[in-house]
């Protein structure tokens, strides 16, 4: 949008003071970010944090044998390592590139120090860090509720508004951790929503057939989240 720096891409940046937003841009970088690349990993101490500008990175909880189960997921609305301020210096669980897009990196320090010279960014990176607190809760009941073909429907639809697209780039692999689910049966619920007629699925891209009918299809846990987000005023519109 004409007047905006380029960090006005990420929703959280966007909504700061420009002094502040320049300030950041000064000690930050844009960086890619590569699908399957994990920017922290369970107990790793939390050197940079990232905002996402484009792509979706998924946090996950890592069991000791090796299985991942996907906690939320960060878009260009939200922050990725904002959890310093209240948490500790180290991460609670993996952050992994699901699909590819760029980010800010901001060094620890330098992001520290500005959360205390803004109360706005303060303010809006703990009303995010609400969010995914959210998004964990309802993951955890949904996993514990709900089908995997309709929880599939409910990743779909998240992952559609966080890159505003109809065609989704991901592996088995991640489906798998969304679902928490073995491989292979996440392939299975994959293919039955194929099936039907509601998506377009192979070679890690899922192509939006029919919105509608993967909204019809879905559990009610994307409308909770959705709508939970919405409360999030100026960085709600995408997750």
């Amino acid at each position: 949008m004409e007047g905006l720096t380029p960090l006005g891409e990420n929703r959280i940046l966007r909504n700061l003071p420009a002094e502040i937003r320049d300030e950041i841009q000064q000690c930050s970088e844009l960086i890619p970010l590569h699908q399957g690349v994990s920017v922290y990993l369970p107990g790793s101490s939390i050197e940079h944090v990232y905002f996402p500008t484009a792509g979706m990175v998924s946090l996950l909880a890592v069991l000791k044998s090796g299985l991942q189960v996907e906690t939320g997921i960060v878009g260009r609305a939200g922050i990725v390592g904002g959890s310093i301020v209240n948490g500790g210096p180290r991460a609670f669980g993996q952050a992994t590139v699901q699909i590819e897009g760029e980010a800010w990196k901001m060094p620890r320090a330098a992001y520290l120090a500005m959360v205390e010279k803004s109360g706005a960014l303060r303010n809006l990176t703990n009303a995010y860090e609400g969010f995914l607190y959210f998004q964990a809760q309802q993951s955890s009941a949904c996993n514990s509720t709900h089908t995997p073909e309709a929880r599939l429907c409910r990743w779909i639809l998240q992952s559609r508004d966080v890159v505003q697209s109809d065609t989704i780039q991901l592996t088995e692999e991640f489906v798998a951790h969304m679902l928490a689910v073995p491989m292979h049966a996440a392939s299975l619920s994959a293919n039955l929503l194929k099936k039907a007629g509601l998506i377009e699925y192979a070679h890690g891209t899922i192509k939006i057939i029919n919105r509608d009918g993967i909204a019809e299809s879905s559990c009610e846990c994307y409308e909770a989240v959705r709508d939970y987000g919405k409360g999030l005023g100026p960085i709600s519109s995408a997750t």
